[in-house]
């Protein structure tokens, strides 16, 4: 008799996240649909408007982390991303526009300065949702009142210490009026990971897809974060 040996080959963590990802979603997207009827049903009892309001809002949240897996999940295989020209001066407004609605309801503001014109190659969706990632970060850390920045500009091309540097972008955010340290920008650690959660890591792990770069310029206070993507 012959026996036929298999070799069972192992789930690797991406298809392990990958299917953590489907399962979450499924059951919030239930509870995000049945808190949506049960609010229409309870519109005149206020007292459980407002609990069936902050649980959707929590589920919302919840969503975007699993969404967030999910674009993770994508990149660590190496997936294809969009490479189409990103007008950024757009994207940042509209990003500071839906930011700054949110921000308002913590007693906090975020001002954006951005030449309309500023260019890059890469993925919109991705871009955007970094620096979304960016902005929620430095609000964990923000005080009540503060406002935050959100900067970006080109960089030509230079020679630093004897190193070509190709032309670039910038993108920062952090507290408005903070004093930074005049140490030179570092590589993103485990205490800016650990502050910042996951969407700071995503936010890594974009950058680096699109041939860039996220560091941390340090200030007495929320450190900044600035996204480097070539032009």
């Amino acid at each position: 008799m012959t026996t036929r040996s298999s070799t069972a080959r192992a789930t690797t963590p991406s298809e392990l996240l990958d299917r953590t990802v489907h399962d979450l979603k499924n059951p919030l997207a239930v509870v995000r649909a049945s808190l949506e009827w049960i609010s229409q049903e309870i519109s005149d009892r206020n007292d459980v408007l407002e609990a069936v309001r902050d649980a959707s809002t929590a589920t919302e949240r919840l969503l975007v982390i699993v969404e967030d897996l999910e674009l993770l999940v994508k990149l660590e295989r190496g997936g294809p991303i969009g490479r189409e020209r990103v007008e950024l001066g757009g994207l940042l407004g509209r990003v500071s526009s839906s930011a700054g609605a949110r921000l308002g309801d913590r007693g906090l503001t975020l001002a954006c300065t951005a030449p309309f014109a500023l260019e890059t190659t890469g993925d919109a969706h991705l871009l955007t949702r970094s620096i979304e990632a960016l902005i929620e970060g430095c609000v964990r850390g923000a005080p009540s009142g503060a406002c935050l920045e959100l900067e970006a500009r080109a960089v030509a091309a230079s020679v630093v210490d004897g190193v070509a540097v190709d032309a670039h972008v910038l993108i920062e955010v952090g507290l408005a009026g903070a004093v930074i340290d005049s140490a030179p920008p570092s590589a993103v650690n485990l205490d800016a990971l650990a502050n910042g959660g996951l969407g700071v890591y995503l936010a890594m792990k974009v950058a680096e897809a699109h041939g860039g770069s996220l560091l941390v310029r340090p200030t007495a206070t929320v450190p900044r974060l600035r996204l480097t993507l070539p032009c």
